[in-house]
This record gives C-alpha cells, structure tokens and sequence, in this order.
C-alpha cells in the first residue's frame, strides 16, 4: 500500500519535510492517501497565516505582516517506498 508525505516550501527556500520534522513517536508522519497528506498540508498553510497574524498582533515591531502580501508555501505530496 503506497504511504505518502508533505513537503512545505517556504518564500525563503527554507522546506520542512512531514517525515524529517515529525518522524517520531508522537506524531505519523506518512499518510495512507494522497487526500489526506493533502489535507494535513494545507492545514499547515492555514496555520502559517494564522501564526504570522497572532505573532504580528504580539509584537508587530518585530513580526511584520501584510494580509495582501502574505506569501503562503506551497507543499508539494510525495509517495514514499516503506
């Protein structure tokens, strides 16, 4: 059965790969469908946007943030061999 996983690029081209970062035991980092490796992606999106505003609303002198110009990663899915 093909297992599948996220990669998350960000506008710096920092990636965070949903395997490397989250391999352990508290956490399944392969997903048996590419829906739902899709779907845990962009949650992710969802919270760096969110993360973004609550760390501006904080701090806005050091964390800056434009709704218009935020710029979201893109993920990418991989089917992966176990």
């Amino acid at each position: 059965m093909a297992k599948y996983k996220d990669i998350l690029t960000f506008s710096n081209g920092e990636k965070l790969d949903s395997l490397e970062e989250y391999g352990d035991d508290n956490f399944e980092a392969t997903f048996s469908s590419y829906s739902v490796a899709e779907e845990t992606a962009l949650y992710a999106v969802s919270c760096t946007r969110k993360g973004a505003e609550v760390l501006h609303m904080s701090n806005p002198e050091n964390y800056d943030y434009d709704e218009e110009n935020f710029e979201n990663p893109e993920y990418e899915i991989m089917e992966i061999d176990e």
